[in-house]
């Protein structure tokens, strides 16, 4: 998984050139702005991890992928919980990879 910092379009152009240009990388994650994240996956897909509080990108772009490996759903409602610091919960959803350039 690469991680690049971003927002909006850029972070979605990020995700796809870096998808594009290393072949063995299954996802790509950029933090947002307020603690949210975007991962872009190799078959297109893109997931937004958004939710109040100060947990960034990278720990969101984990649970993501936690989540995918364990073959659970990219909707709804998941907890982190990090460091034994109290769960904060954040909210999954695929959505359309605006601009996208074909993963596939």
């Amino acid at each position: 998984m690469a991680v690049g910092p971003g927002s909006g379009a850029a972070a979605l152009r990020w995700i796809d050139g870096t998808l594009a240009s290393r072949p063995g990388c299954l996802a790509a994650a950029v933090a947002l702005g307020a603690g949210g994240c975007l991962v872009g996956l190799r078959d297109g897909r893109v997931v937004e991890a958004t939710g109040p509080g100060g947990t960034h990108g990278p720990e969101r772009a984990a649970v993501v992928y936690a989540y995918l490996r364990a073959g659970l759903p990219l909707t709804g409602t998941a907890s982190l919980r990090v460091d034994g610091r109290p769960g904060e919960d954040f909210v999954l959803r695929v959505r359309a990879p605006e601009g996208a350039t074909g993963r596939g």
